[in-house]
């Protein structure tokens, strides 16, 4: 496997964070050591069958879908970057359909429930870091992984936003 190389294309080119690149690596991962174990020890070499024949033992030890399709989505990118960079032929992956996933309806807290996870936090010094978090997550809707990211500098008081790093490395802006 091309570890280092893939794990600059995904954040160099594909703009991928950082969990997305270390998930799409242990995904790529798991998959070289299912094809060492049916005997090919080069991923070039891998052919369509044997990417259904990991999906497949996928879904047979219990993954669920949205597993699969992350992972099967894994080895397409990684495919595709030995396209790119190795000259390789084709994709293996390639027209296999992913599996389709019911669209689930958001939960959503209750007033009642916001109001306990607010008092959760005591007046220690940390405490107080987790009450202004948990303000800004309820005020701004930031997502958990943009809110671990952010740092001093993406806070403008005088301009009232916050810049973060979205998906894909994008920046958003959040009044």
């Amino acid at each position: 496997m091309y570890k280092d190389q893939f794990e600059k294309y995904l954040k160099e080119e594909k703009k991928s964070a950082g969990n997305t690149s270390r998930a799409y690596i242990r995904d790529v991962e798991q998959f070289s050591r299912f094809l060492k174990d049916r005997g090919l020890d080069e991923d070039v070499f891998a052919t369509n069958a044997d990417v259904v024949a990991f999906l497949m033992e996928l879904k047979n030890a219990g993954s669920s879908k949205s597993t699969v399709n992350r992972k099967l989505s894994s080895i397409r990118i990684y495919y595709d970057f030995l396209m790119k960079k190795a000259g390789m032929a084709s994709n293996p992956a390639d027209n296999i359909k992913s599996p389709k996933i019911e669209k689930k309806s958001m939960d959503f807290l209750t007033v009642e429930q916001i109001n306990r996870l607010m008092e959760l936090p005591d007046d220690s010094k940390k405490g107080i870091r987790d009450r202004a978090l948990l303000e800004l997550m309820y005020a701004t809707g930031i997502r958990a992984g943009e809110v671990i990211n952010l740092e001093m500098a993406d806070l403008n008081l005088r301009m009232g936003f916050i810049t973060c790093q979205g998906e894909h490395m994008r920046a958003r802006i959040i009044p």
